[in-house]
């Protein structure tokens, strides 16, 4: 039965990176590397953010996680 239905919506993205390898991806340890890394456009970026979805929850507030990660994508 579970196997007509699929995998459950909450294990979907976990079987999916484990089914690619994600983990092993040498791409992940650069992005580590990358977030230690400064860029000239900071001060810039983190402002903008601010105006990005004022509205939505996940970017409400200052420093939430919301913009934090936006602001670490932009970067």
């Amino acid at each position: 039965e579970l196997i007509r239905k699929g995998i459950p919506h909450h294990f979907r993205a976990i079987v999916w990176q484990l089914l690619c390898n994600a983990t092993d991806m040498p791409v992940k340890n650069q992005y580590s590397e990358l977030l230690k890394m400064s860029s000239p456009c900071e001060k810039l970026i983190r402002r903008d953010i601010a105006r990005t979805y004022p509205e939505h929850d996940f970017f409400k507030g200052q420093d939430s996680l919301g913009q934090e990660v936006l602001f670490n994508v932009m970067k």
